[in-house]
């Protein structure tokens, strides 16, 4: 369905892609069973949105070379660092925040952020020639 979605327009399959095939699985395959009862049933009905949050301004996509930490507190995280072109991210409901967790012998984690959380902004990616549709 996706690359006939893309025949016509590429960026909207990017943005059911991102939703899909990057988004669903990580929450399906990594989160625990009271996150998955809490999240996937709205991914799937497309009520939430989701995105994934690797790439980063100076570091590009290599996860071993990541700069964003996150450090474990009472009631949960505190994740400081910058990513680029998270794929649908100024709309996410969703975003899994990938960040070396400096609690836990800097192990590359994924962090579930929602929006509206305290720290947590996106902003559109301005002048951009291609799949916008994402990036707004």
């Amino acid at each position: 369905m996706l690359y006939e979605i893309g025949r016509g327009d590429m960026g909207l399959a990017l943005f059911f892609f991102l939703q899909n095939g990057v988004g669903i699985p990580v929450f399906d395959e990594c989160c625990n069973e009271e996150q998955r009862k809490r999240w996937l049933p709205d991914l799937i009905a497309m009520k939430k949105w989701a995105c994934f949050g690797l790439t980063e301004p100076d570091n590009g996509s290599d996860a071993t070379g990541m700069t964003s930490t996150a450090r474990k507190v009472e009631g949960g995280y505190i994740i400081n660092g910058k990513k680029r072109w998270p794929g649908n991210g100024t709309i996410a409901d969703l975003t899994v925040v990938w960040a070396k967790n400096v609690s836990d012998g800097n192990k590359i984690q994924g962090f579930v952020v929602e929006k509206g959380m305290k720290g947590h902004t996106t902003s559109p990616i301005k002048d951009k020639a291609a799949c916008r549709m994402v990036t707004k």
